[in-house]
């Protein structure tokens, strides 16, 4: 599993609004905010070329028209809206981890915080975690 500094330009998100939780967001602004957010895990992602497959033709030929006024834009972010949110908010780097294949998620499936099992969200495959995007 390969490890990635992004910048937000270089992120495409699906989920970012509205806001699921307040709360979260507000919590995680704090951690960008006081120094401690490269304790967080890192986002899982994945890189456009490997998703952009699985789409409809009809919302490829949106996503293609968005990814020519925006060719920076290089990663699906699968999970990690409000971390991703804070982390721009805060004028910080977003910490990911690209997923390419199951391998990959199963490694990401282990990443502790403090001891305790950091639950991303993903499904098993590629194509689960794919799908989800939609």
């Amino acid at each position: 599993m390969e490890f990635k500094e992004l910048n937000p330009t270089q992120v495409i998100t699906t989920r970012d609004f509205p806001v699921h939780s307040a709360e979260v967001l507000e919590m995680y602004f704090e951690i960008f905010r006081s120094g401690s957010g490269g304790d967080l895990p890192p986002v899982p992602i994945m890189h456009r070329n490997l998703v952009i497959p699985h789409f409809e033709e009809s919302t490829g030929v949106l996503l293609q028209e968005y990814l020519r006024q925006n060719p920076q834009a290089e990663y699906f972010l699968l999970n990690g809206s409000h971390r991703t949110t804070s982390a721009n908010l805060t004028r910080h780097m977003i910490k990911g981890m690209l997923l390419a294949t199951e391998e990959d998620i199963r490694q990401a499936k282990q990443i502790k915080l403090k001891g305790e099992m950091y639950h991303h969200g993903l499904h098993g495959t590629i194509d689960g975690n794919v799908k989800d995007l939609g």
